[in-house]
């Protein structure tokens, strides 16, 4: 399940390469979304009642195409509601860090996982391609604290490994953090205003 309107490679990610439908839960207001239990429940039980079996819970925070930022409290709410059905949530932040706007404020799941009733039901992903404008760097960075969808990536991995040479760089690329992050808001501060220079053009 995927709140919608939703960033078209999930459908290439999921039912191209792991063989199962995605399934779309319109947001009350394509261009203001907020993750709605009750909107996700009546999708959970009109595909239930056809006897078909949820898996997974996506969420893109902040959200593909339209840029929105979901609450701390909205992740929780859904995360937990999903947990509950034995749904496991994969959350994406894939833009964590291309938040340019100081007035709104970007939680990161990692900050308050241990809110959720069950944080090993949850995995987080972030990768350095969008965030950081770098589409030749093909690695993300996953995190989740069950053992059992852990072992599974291992297995997975050798079918998509990342080439010595992109790790090396990567790690002496973010080896001054904080000159790192001082570019980035710079650069993503001169976007927003239309610098025609910006790598976030």
């Amino acid at each position: 399940m995927c709140g919608a309107p939703y960033y078209g490679r999930i459908i290439n990610d999921f039912t191209e390469r792991g063989g199962a439908n995605v399934i779309s839960v319109p947001f009350r207001d394509p261009y203001k979304p907020n993750m709605e239990v009750e909107n996700f429940q009546k999708v959970y039980e009109e595909h239930t009642a056809k006897g078909e079996a949820i898996k997974a819970l996506i969420m893109v925070n902040p959200q593909n195409p339209h840029g929105n930022i979901f609450t701390k409290e909205e992740i929780i709410a859904l995360g937990d509601w999903a947990s509950e059905r034995h749904i496991v949530v994969v959350i994406d932040e894939i833009f964590a860090s291309s938040v340019y706007s100081n007035e709104i404020k970007f939680e990161s799941l990692l900050s308050f996982r241990k809110s959720l009733k069950k944080p090993d039901n949850v995995i987080w992903m972030w990768e350095f391609s969008k965030d950081l404008c770098m589409p030749g760097m093909k690695l993300s960075v996953m995190h989740c604290e069950n053992t059992k969808i852990t072992r599974c990536l291992r297995r997975l991995e050798i079918m998509q490994p990342c080439a010595p040479l992109v790790q090396d760089f990567l790690v002496n690329f973010l080896s001054d953090l904080d000159a790192l992050r001082h570019e980035q808001k710079a650069d993503i501060t001169a976007a927003a205003k239309g610098d025609k220079d910006s790598s976030y053009k």
